[in-house]
């Protein structure tokens, strides 16, 4: 899969189907993989863009912190490089953070706006918990204890009710080769905990707000808040899932989201 030299960054990307296009961002610590079964589906009728973000996946660091708005830049860069002038921006957690920022600042260029799990701002607790995160990762947390933390965040408690698909998740999480660096994630967590959105008020694109259930990360009062700031939206709450709503409802979630933009 290619590369793109852009905004002072080799982004690798990961472009399938035909179609109009759309682009999946993920969210923190995630990167192209995280869409894969997604992104697989839904190129049977689009063409999918999914890029690693700054500090994660093959996508290489930045030699200084950044900001969501330069992660939307560098969406918007590749685009460019595309030859792609429409396309629909679907954005999870942080991805919806890139998604927002991208959307007031390129309004022309977004055909359909969809937001999984996100918010408008990241809460003082959020802080805490990104940033407890971050330290934990560079205190040299044993990673299966590590990782298990996350899960408990991403994912609906059915998940853990069969031990075998925790631990094939866990040894799949744990030897994946492009985990971000410490250094990289603490970036991340900086970006992230310095976001709040500005103008999403002035969105006029089309926009499908999913939440999940149980989404211990961004509850019901963040989605309830989004709502009121982004107007004419359309909202989803999908039962049963936690913060990776893609992964506890994968199937629900595919098709949402292709009727939504066929």
């Amino acid at each position: 899969m290619p590369y793109a030299s852009l905004n002072g960054i080799k982004l690798y990307y990961e472009d399938q189907g035909t179609g109009s296009a759309l682009v999946l961002l993920a969210g923190l610590a995630s990167d192209s993989q995280s869409w894969a079964a997604v992104a697989h589906q839904l190129s049977k009728h689009f063409r999918v863009i999914c890029p690693d973000n700054r500090c994660s996946g093959r996508t290489n660091s930045s030699a200084t912190g950044f900001s969501i708005e330069q992660m939307a830049d560098d969406t918007v860069a590749l685009l460019n490089l595309l030859n792609i002038n429409k396309a629909a921006i679907l954005g999870h957690s942080m991805g919806g953070f890139i998604a927002q920022a991208l959307t007031v600042k390129y309004p022309w260029l977004v055909e359909k706006l969809i937001l999984e799990a996100t918010s408008s701002f990241v809460s003082p607790r959020n802080q805490v918990l990104f940033t407890n995160m971050a330290d934990l990762l560079e205190a040299g947390t044993d990673a299966r204890q590590w990782f298990t933390n996350l899960f408990f965040l991403l994912f609906h408690p059915s998940f853990f009710t069969k031990k075998s698909m925790v631990e094939a998740a866990l040894n799949l999480a744990i030897d994946y080769p492009y985990n971000p660096s410490v250094t990289a994630f603490r970036r991340q967590t900086e970006c992230i905990n310095r976001f709040h959105s500005a103008g999403i008020q002035t969105i006029t694109a089309p926009t499908l707000i999913i939440s999940g259930s149980h989404d211990l990360i961004f509850g019901h009062e963040d989605t309830e808040i989004l709502c009121r700031k982004i107007p004419n939206t359309l909202h989803q709450q999908i039962s049963e899932a936690g913060h990776a709503i893609h992964v506890d409802q994968f199937q629900k979630f595919v098709s949402i989201v292709r009727d939504f933009l066929l």
